[in-house]
C-alpha cells in the first residue's frame, strides 16, 4: 500500500469514548497498523486527553488539538436557521414546539417560529437539488474561515473520518475535505441525530447504527442507497458475551448494597427530560414496603450523571436517599473499565428494566432483559412542555413502540402489574424485545468495533 494519511476527528469525550471502550476498541485495532506506509492523525479536544492516555502519539500517531468554532454572526447563524430545518420530523416538532429538556424555556422561546421552520421544510425541503448542491456551495461561502486549512495543509490526508457528523468540528472538517476533494467516512454519534435537523455537509460514505436511520439518511438527508452502510453500535461490542465484563454477583451486590436474596427492579433515569421520576420511585418505594409484590424486590437507581444534570437529579432523588430498599448507582458511564463493569453488571443482574425513552431501552433488549416505560407524569398531570407524553413523539423511539418491545404504563395500576407480570415470568414479550433488537439494534455481535475498523482500512486501500 502506498502511503497514506488518515484524519480522525473525535473530538467529544461521548465520541472518543465509544472508539476507546474496553476489549477490541476501534482504536486498539486500528492504530497497531500506523507505520511507515500509514499515518494516523487523531483531531481532539485537549480537554479529553486523558482519554487517550492508553494510545499515545508516536512515530506514526499524531494527535492534534482543536478548538470548537459554531456559527457565529448574523449571516452565519441565518444559514444555520436555514439550512437545519431543511427537515421536520415529530422529533423536530418537539424541540421546536414544547422543548426535550424539562429545566428549560421550550424551544428556547421562540416557539413561535415553528410555522417558519415547517414551511422551510415543505418548501425548500422538498428539494434534494437545495440539500446536495445549494447547500454545500452555500457553505462554503458563508463559513471561510476554514480553521482547519493549516492542519489538512500539513499532513495532506488521504481518508478523512469524523465521527460526530451532527456537530461541529465535525461538519468543518468534512467542508474542508471536500475543498480538497478528500474521500470522507463519517458517523453520527447517536441514533437521534439524522431526525432532528439537516446536516449540511455528507460524507461519501455514512456509516450508520441502524436500519430506520438508513431510511432516515436517504429520506431526509438525500443520500444514495449505495452511500449508506449499516454498522451497529459501537458501545454495544462490550454487551457480547452478556457476561464478557460482568463483575462477580456477590462482588456487585456487595458493593451496591444489594441483597442477593432479592430480585433487582433497575431504572434509568432521563434526567432534565422527565419531572414525574420523583413520584414513580416514591410509589415504586411504597409497594416494595408494603409488599405489594408477590416477589420481594429491591430497587436499584442509576441516576443521570452528567455535569448539566447532577444538581437537578441530585435534587429529584433527596427524598428517597436513605430508604433501606433502595440503592443509588452514581457512577458515571465513561470509557474507563470500571465505570462500564459497573454499568454492564447493572443491567446483567437486573430482573426488570424501567427505562423512560432512551437507549437503555435498546441495551435491555440486547441483554434479553423484561423492560418497560412510563407514560404517565405520577401523581399529577403536568403541562404539554412538561409531560412525559410529549417523549412519545420523538421520531427514533416511536421505533422502539411500535416493535411492543418496550410497553408503555399508563397509570399507576398498569406499572405495578406488568411489573409483578415480568417478575413471576421473564420469558413475558421476548418475541417482541427479539424484533426490537432485530429492528433497530442491526448486529449486537461484539463486531462493530471490527467492522468499522475494517471500512476504514478498506477505504484506504481504494476499495
Amino acid at each position: 500500500m502506498e502511503k497514506k494519511t488518515l484524519l480522525m476527528c473525535l473530538y467529544t469525550g461521548a465520541a472518543l469514548g465509544k472508539f476507546i471502550e474496553i476489549g477490541d476498541s476501534v482504536l486498539s485495532q486500528l492504530l497497531p497498523h500506523a507505520n511507515e506506509n500509514l499515518r494516523i492523525v487523531i483531531l481532539t479536544n485537549s480537554g479529553i486527553d486523558r482519554y487517550l492516555a492508553k494510545h499515545p502519539a508516536n512515530e506514526f500517531v499524531s494527535i492534534e488539538y482543536i478548538d470548537q468554532h459554531l456559527p457565529r454572526g448574523f449571516l452565519q447563524k441565518l444559514f444555520h436557521f436555514f439550512y437545519a430545518y431543511l427537515i421536520f420530523t415529530g422529533t423536530t416538532e418537539v424541540l421546536a414546539t414544547i422543548g426535550a429538556r424539562a429545566d428549560i424555556t421550550p424551544a428556547g422561546g421562540n416557539q413561535y417560529l415553528v410555522f417558519l421552520k415547517q414551511g422551510i421544510a415543505r418548501t425548500f425541503g422538498r428539494s434534494r437539488w437545495v440539500k446536495i448542491t445549494l447547500v454545500p456551495w452555500l457553505y462554503d461561502r458563508v463559513f471561510r474561515a476554514r480553521p482547519y486549512r493549516k492542519i489538512f495543509d500539513h499532513y495532506a490526508p488521504s481518508l478523512v473520518f469524523v465521527s460526530a457528523l451532527a456537530f461541529y468540528p465535525d461538519i468543518e472538517v468534512v467542508a474542508e475535505a471536500k475543498r480538497r476533494s478528500i474521500p470522507t467516512l463519517g458517523m453520527t454519534p447517536n441514533w437521534d441525530h439524522l431526525n432532528k435537523y439537516y446536516i449540511p455537509q455528507h460524507v461519501d460514505t455514512l456509516l450508520v447504527q441502524n436500519m430506520p436511520m438508513k431510511l432516515e439518511a436517504i429520506t431526509l438527508h438525500a443520500y444514495r442507497d449505495e452511500q449508506v452502510a449499516l454498522l451497529g453500535f459501537l458501545q454495544f461490542d462490550k454487551y457480547v458475551p452478556h457476561d464478557k465484563y460482568v463483575l462477580p454477583r456477590d462482588e456487585y451486590f456487595k458493593e451496591m448494597g444489594l441483597d442477593t436474596n432479592r430480585k433487582v427492579i433497575a431504572y434509568f433515569s432521563n434526567s432534565a427530560f422527565t419531572m414525574n421520576e420523583g413520584d414513580i420511585l416514591q410509589e415504586i418505594a411504597h409497594w416494595i414496603r408494603d409488599g405489594a409484590w408477590t416477589h420481594d424486590v429491591q430497587l436499584l437507581v442509576r441516576p443521570y450523571v452528567s455535569p448539566r444534570s447532577m444538581a437537578l437529579e441530585e435534587k429529584k432523588y433527596e427524598k428517597l436517599q436513605g430508604n433501606p430498599d433502595i440503592r443509588f448507582n452514581w457512577r458515571k458511564i465513561d470509557e474507563q473499565e470500571e465505570s462500564s463493569r459497573f454499568f454492564i453488571s447493572m443491567m446483567y443482574y437486573a430482573d426488570v428494566v424501567i427505562s423512560l425513552f432512551s437507549t437503555t431501552a435498546l441495551e435491555a433488549a440486547v441483554f434479553d432483559k423484561p423492560t418497560l416505560t412510563v407514560g404517565f407524569d405520577g401523581y399529577k398531570q403536568y403541562p404539554p412542555h412538561l409531560s412525559i407524553t410529549r417523549l412519545e413523539k420523538l421520531t427514533y423511539f416511536k421505533n422502539v413502540i411500535d416493535t411492543g418491545g418496550v410497553p408503555i404504563m399508563r397509570s399507576f395500576k398498569e406499572l405495578h402489574d406488568k411489573v409483578e407480570a415480568y417478575l413471576d415470568n421473564p420469558q413475558l414479550d421476548k418475541d417482541k424485545r427479539a424484533l426490537l433488537v432485530e429492528k433497530l439494534c442491526y448486529a449486537p455481535d461484539g463486531r462493530t468495533a471490527g467492522r468499522l475498523t475494517g471500512i476504514i482500512l478498506s477505504k484506504l486501500r481504494g476499495e
